[in-house]
């Protein structure tokens, strides 16, 4: 990889602040938040919006996210976030083309010229943000691929990342992902969120082939952090492409329920054949613990004995087990009897 700075410009962001009061000066950084201050200096601005060279040659191929923030006489601003592919086998590319899951074909995923447009034109780069669409898959365990258009109109080999795509069950003001180990909280990887809808493609490049478990946790209005997803995965990485197998992948509905909700399966479980389910309150008290069969691949559970609050749904099959945040809310008077 050839060791020189490229410009943000080129990867279609910049960096933004607050316009008013004056933003004395701006910092980024890359994957894993250093601390405040403590990322690499990106100059000053005066009129709340910035471009600058950022230094990408230490940076290994694969998927990462650019984190930018700015400070001013009060403090500083939020951070505003990028994901971006960075390739090792390109140079100077027209554009990237992404697609879920099964490949259709080079010049068949979706397409985005990296020069405003101007799919004709090459840039002097190897790197390119990506803003992918998710209104035509599922929530659930993906894989996303992104694949570089070189100027001499050959294709790079795909880079493959494991895809999560999940919904929270109340609007997030902050959400991050971590894994195996709780680098405490504020600081994983920081998870863009649209609403309910968190979508992320995993980084993966300083993960090691094996076993490792994903954790997703929100942050509230009120500043609480909650734990919505621990899932262990399996990790199979050769060459560009990383790929996930999801040991339990399941998905919880309605969330937030209210009389009862479904526990659904996204992998085969035989008929009648049993899981166990725990129930655990926010503090970590395991409420309920039981053996369930399932029917039709679904568990579906009352929740005439639980209050409105949130709770942690365990299911376990075996040695196996994953976790999902589960949020019941009840009228007054139900509420009430549940006590």
């Amino acid at each position: 990889m050839k060791k020189q700075l490229y410009t943000i410009a080129l990867l279609g962001v910049s960096a933004l602040a607050q316009a008013q009061p004056e933003v004395i000066s701006t910092e980024y950084f890359y994957d894993k938040d250093p601390g405040y201050g403590k990322g690499y200096s990106a100059g000053t601005c005066d009129n709340g919006r910035q471009d600058f060279n950022a230094d990408i040659s230490r940076l290994k191929q694969g998927f990462h996210t650019l984190n930018v923030r700015g400070r001013n006489v009060y403090g500083w601003s939020h951070t505003v976030t990028f994901q971006f592919v960075l390739f090792d086998k390109a140079d100077e590319i027209l554009g990237t083309e992404y697609y879920f899951n099964e490949d259709p074909g080079a010049g068949k995923g979706t397409f985005t010229a990296i020069n405003s447009g101007d799919s004709t034109k090459s840039v002097k780069t190897n790197a390119a943000n990506i803003n992918y669409n998710i209104a035509n898959i599922d929530p659930g365990y993906h894989h996303l691929s992104v694949r570089a258009l070189n100027g001499d109109k050959t294709w790079t080999p795909s880079i493959t990342t494991p895809f999560v795509y999940l919904k929270s069950p109340e609007q997030p003001k902050k959400a991050e992902y971590f894994f195996d180990h709780d680098p405490g909280e504020g600081n994983g990887k920081v998870i863009k969120n649209d609403g309910n809808n968190m979508a992320f493609a995993m980084e993966t490049s300083n993960l090691s082939n094996g076993n490792h478990v994903l954790y997703v946790r929100t942050q509230d209005g009120a500043g609480n952090w909650n734990m919505e997803e621990i899932s262990p995965f399996t990790l199979h990485k050769k060459d560009e492409v990383a790929k996930a197998d999801w040991n339990i992948p399941v998905y919880i509905s309605p969330n937030p329920a209210q009389y009862s909700f479904t526990i659904q399966f996204g992998k085969h479980i035989s008929e009648n054949d049993s899981v166990t389910v725990s129930i655990f309150s926010q503090s970590g008290k395991e409420l309920s613990r039981a053996n369930y069969p399932v029917v039709n691949n679904v568990i579906t559970l009352s929740t005439a004995k639980y209050s409105s609050g949130s709770y942690l749904v365990q299911i376990s099959k075996e040695w196996l087990s994953t976790s999902k945040r589960l949020i019941i809310k009840k009228r007054q008077s139900e509420s009430e009897e549940a006590e």
